[in-house]
């Protein structure tokens, strides 16, 4: 069945996963990507599943390197890729880690991963390989990188590190210690370290958006107004006041809608602001 998203897209539909591509997930990913993006650049997708977001982003930039190791969702990404007439996106079927060699990837659908214990569907044997190893060569400055891979990000990260300091791409990650993968805590803070040379921009909880410290960060003004919304809905998920680790005369006088509308204002125009995400202050 071939069904129309709501952004006007085809995609085959055989099977409930693959509805994943329909909906509003990650819109803060995708919007922040167009505001990075330029015709010039290459976007790497690591964990493109279905293509939903190589799909959606190929036609701002010059190339799009897909990364997906799953033979179905391959499959399924092939049709979609047809259905919408983009022509200028590589697809490499495999994985990405920080050694070269073979694992099994347990078959969960957009939720398949290399970790052992989540087993699903069964599991089928695939190759992994080194970002450094294949890519070093390829992306040129401030290119765009996007890792959604089920809590192997840090692994992903660890193989790409010879690539990262000497291009600087910009850099978007699913961090997964937030999702069902105990073993994966205090992996965005290690992360965090490996990118030291990054400002780290929260954008909807779970994706960060790793931007290098020489980068305009007029041009991602948005996406720091984001990063406190997401601080205010993390505040009040964990059962803390709106403002908690807000300085106070941001906040006082301001109700929550008072304070979202005033953010664009100083954003960039009161250094503090942005300080404190560089300094990691949330």
């Amino acid at each position: 069945m071939i069904v129309e998203s709501w952004d006007g897209y085809k995609w085959c539909v055989e099977d409930d996963s693959h509805k994943l591509v329909l909906g509003d997930g990650e819109r803060a990913v995708i919007e922040f990507i167009k505001m990075v993006s330029d015709k010039s650049k290459v976007l790497v997708d690591v964990g493109a599943y279905l293509g939903s977001h190589t799909i959606r982003l190929a036609k701002y930039f010059g190339v799009v390197i897909a990364f997906e190791p799953n033979p179905e969702a391959v499959r399924i990404f092939k049709k979609n890729l047809e259905l919408n007439g983009i022509k200028n996106v590589m697809l490499l079927e495999c994985a990405l880690g920080d050694q070269e060699g073979e694992l099994d990837l347990y078959l969960r659908g957009g939720s398949s991963t290399l970790l052992k214990g989540y087993e699903g569907k069964g599991k089928v044997k695939v190759k992994v390989r080194r970002l450094d190893d294949i890519l070093y060569n390829v992306l040129y400055h401030n290119d765009v990188i996007k890792i959604d891979v089920e809590g192997y990000e840090e692994k992903v990260i660890r193989g790409a590190l010879k690539t990262i300091k000497k291009r600087k791409p910009i850099i978007v990650i699913e961090h997964h210690e937030y999702r069902e993968y105990k073993e994966l805590e205090g992996s965005r803070e290690r992360i965090t370290k490996l990118l030291d040379s990054y400002i780290p921009i929260n954008l909807n909880g779970v994706h960060y958006a790793y931007i290098p410290e020489d980068y305009d960060l007029e041009k991602v003004k948005d996406a720091l107004v984001w990063h406190y919304i997401s601080l205010i809905v993390r505040n009040l998920e964990e059962g803390r006041p709106w403002y908690y680790g807000l300085p106070y005369t941001w906040w006082y006088g301001a109700g929550v809608t008072d304070f979202l509308l005033a953010l664009p204002d100083h954003i960039l125009k009161e250094p503090r602001w942005v300080e404190k995400i560089i300094k990691g202050e949330e």
